[in-house]
């Protein structure tokens, strides 16, 4: 899924800006890694399979409340959320 995401970087809105494209990589993974599929996720969060997969291949963009949201559904702790927005800023 990740590769259409990647596909679609070529074009120039921000949705297809590398520090988003890094960010929603890191939610995959993060998904990945509380062994969760996108309907697991859709159940905890309340959000439509179908939104979970707009999200993740980059056909739906996330705004900064729900990117915050979002890691904290997936279980990322402040404290991480709080580099990955640094590390976000440091390469703008």
């Amino acid at each position: 899924m990740l590769s259409k995401c990647v596909y679609r970087m070529v074009k120039t809105k921000s949705i297809f800006d590398p520090r988003y494209v890094g960010l929603i990589r890191l939610l995959i993974d993060r998904r990945h890694k509380n062994g969760w599929s996108q309907m697991t996720l859709s159940k905890l969060s309340g959000v439509q399979p179908t939104t979970i997969a707009r999200i993740e291949t980059c056909e739906r963009r996330l705004d900064f409340i729900e990117s915050i949201d979002y890691m904290l559904k997936l279980g990322v702790p402040k404290s991480e959320i709080k580099k990955i927005l640094d590390k976000i800023v440091d390469h703008s």
